[in-house]
C-alpha cells in the first residue's frame, strides 16, 4: 500500500500533470491557427522539438546524465498514439472515440500495475468500482461536448440555410450556408482529447471549410446550369456551329445538349448523370455512402481501441526503465526517442504522400503563425509528462495513470468556460454531472489504495 507522505505528494503532482495535459492545447487554439488549418504532422513536430529541448532542463538541476531505450519506446508509443487519435476522430467521431479510448486507458493503467508490475492495492473490487465511475464520466463528458457542439453548429445551418435558400432561385445548393454559432473567440473549434497525454494538436474549424467547398459547389452548379441552359437555347434556335454546315439541328448542336444534360448537377449539388436519374441513382449514392460511413465507424473503432490500450500502456517503458534510470532520469531518453520516432514519422508520412497521394510539395509548418503558440504547447505537454512521471514513480501506475486521466475535466473545462462549446443548461448540467462522476470515482480509487 501506499505511504500517506507519497500518496499526498503525487496526487499534488498528478493533478499538475492533468492541468498541464488539459490546458496544452489552449495556445494552438486561437482562430487563426485553427484557419491555417496545419497538417497533425507538423504540430507534432512541434511538439516533438519542444520535448527534445526540455528534456535537458532537469540535468541543469541536479539530474544524472542517463540513457536507456526504454524511453525511446515509450516515445514512440506517445508520436504512434497521436497520429492513430487523429484517425480515430475522423472516422467515428469524437464523442465515440474519446468514450472508448478514455475507458479504456484507466482499466489498462490499473491491470499493468495490478498484474504485470504487482503493486499493492488494498481493495481491488473497490478500485475497479471507482475505475467504472472514471469511465462513465469521462465517456459522458466527452459526448456531452461533442453533442452541444454539432447540435449548435447544425442548428446555425439550418437557420442561415432557411433564410438564403429563396434568394438562390434555381442555383441553391444544400448545406451552403455558413454557420454563425460558436464563441466569439473560436468559431466552431471542437477539441480532439487524445487520453492521458492530453489530446493531440488536432483542431478542427468547420466554418471556413465548408464555406469554401460549398462556394466552390455553387460556381460549378451555376457554371454548369448556364452552359446547360445556353446549349438547349441554341439548339432550339438552331443558332449551333453545326446548324451553320449543314448538319442541322441533330448534329453537333444535340450531341452537346445531351452531354451536358448527363453531366449536369442537381439541386443538391451531386453531380450525376441521365442514366441515374432513370434509374434511381440518388439511392445508389445514398447506399454507397452508408456503407462507406459504417466503414469508417469500424475502423475508426479499431483505432481508439488502439489508443486506449496503448495509452493505458504509455507509462510502462517508465516501469522497465527503473532498473537503469529513475523519476526525472527517463526524461532525457524520452526527449531522444521523441526526436527519432518523429523523423521517422516525418518521413514515412512525406513518402506516403509522394507515393500515394502524389502530392510533391513540401510540408507546411505555417513558421509565422504556428512556431511559437505551437512551441509553447509542446512545453506545456512536457511539464504535464515530467510530473506524471513523477506521480506514477510515487502511486505507481495502477493509481497514478487513472489519476492523470482527470485532464480530461480540465480541458472540457477550457471548452465549457472560456470556448462556450457547451451551451444550454441540460448541456451543462450534463457536463456537471459527468464530472461528479469522475471526482466520486478519483476518491473512491484514493480510499482503495491506501
Amino acid at each position: 500500500m501506499i505511504e500517506e507522505t507519497h500518496f499526498a505528494s503525487g496526487v499534488f503532482y498528478a493533478v499538475l500533470a492533468s492541468i498541464f495535459f488539459g490546458s496544452f492545447a489552449v495556445p494552438i487554439k486561437t482562430k487563426a491557427i485553427v484557419k491555417a488549418n496545419v497538417d497533425p504532422v507538423a504540430f507534432q513536430c512541434y511538439k516533438s522539438f519542444a520535448c527534445f529541448l526540455t528534456s535537458f532542463l532537469p540535468l541543469m538541476f541536479g539530474t544524472e546524465l542517463k540513457f536507456t531505450y526504454w524511453g525511446i519506446l515509450g516515445a514512440s508509443v506517445w508520436v504512434i498514439n497521436g497520429t492513430v487519435a487523429i484517425v480515430a476522430v475522423q472516422k467515428c467521431g469524437l464523442s465515440t472515440a474519446q468514450t472508448l479510448w478514455s475507458g479504456l486507458s484507466v482499466f489498462v493503467g490499473f491491470l499493468w500495475g495490478t498484474i504485470v508490475f504487482e503493486e499493492e492495492v488494498r481493495d481491488i473490487a473497490g478500485s475497479m468500482w471507482a475505475l467504472a465511475a472514471m469511465s462513465a464520466g469521462m465517456g459522458s463528458m466527452g459526448m456531452v461536448v461533442s453533442q452541444s457542439s454539432s447540435s449548435s453548429s447544425s442548428s446555425g445551418r439550418r437557420t442561415e440555410s432557411k433564410s438564403s435558400q429563396y434568394n438562390r432561385g434555381s442555383s441553391f445548393v444544400f448545406g451552403e450556408s455558413e454557420t454563425t454559432s460558436g464563441s466569439s473567440r473560436s468559431s466552431s473549434v471542437s477539441p480532439i482529447i487524445n487520453g492521458g497525454e492530453g489530446g493531440d494538436d488536432m483542431y478542427r474549424n468547420t466554418n471556413d471549410d465548408d464555406v469554401e467547398m460549398n462556394t466552390a459547389n455553387n460556381v460549378n452548379n451555376n457554371s454548369s446550369n448556364r452552359e446547360f441552359a445556353a446549349a438547349r437555347e441554341r439548339l432550339m434556335m438552331g443558332t449551333t456551329s453545326s446548324s451553320s454546315s449543314g448538319g442541322g439541328n441533330g448534329g453537333k448542336g444535340m450531341r452537346e445538349f445531351d452531354d451536358l444534360s448527363k453531366a449536369s448537377t442537381n439541386p443538391f449539388g451531386f453531380r450525376t448523370t441521365a442514366k441515374n436519374h432513370r434509374s434511381g441513382g440518388d439511392l445508389n449514392l445514398s447506399s454507397s455512402s452508408a456503407e462507406k460511413k459504417q466503414k469508417d465507424v469500424k475502423i475508426g473503432i479499431l483505432c481508439a481501441t488502439y489508443v486506449g490500450i496503448a495509452n493505458g500502456s504509455f507509462m510502462t517503458p517508465l516501469k522497465y526503465a527503473n532498473k537503469e534510470v529513475t523519476g526525472l532520469e527517463y526524461l532525457f531518453s524520452f526527449g531522444v526517442g521523441s526526436a527519432v520516432a518523429t523523423v521517422v514519422l516525418v518521413f514515412l508520412y512525406n513518402l506516403y504522400r509522394r507515393q500515394i497521394n502524389r502530392d510533391f510539395s513540401p510540408l507546411n509548418f505555417h513558421f509565422e503563425k504556428c512556431a511559437k503558440p505551437a512551441l509553447l504547447t509542446g512545453v506545456l505537454w512536457s511539464a504535464g509528462n515530467a510530473c506524471s512521471i513523477v506521480a506514477i514513480s510515487r502511486l505507481g501506475v495502477a493509481v497514478g495513470w487513472p489519476l492523470v486521466q482527470c485532464q480530461l475535466v480540465v480541458s472540457t473545462s477550457w471548452g465549457v468556460w472560456y470556448y462556450r462549446e457547451v451551451r444550454g443548461r441540460k448541456a451543462i448540467a450534463g457536463f456537471f454531472a459527468s464530472a461528479a462522476f469522475v471526482l466520486f470515482g478519483v476518491i473512491m480509487l484514493g480510499n482503495c489504495s491506501r
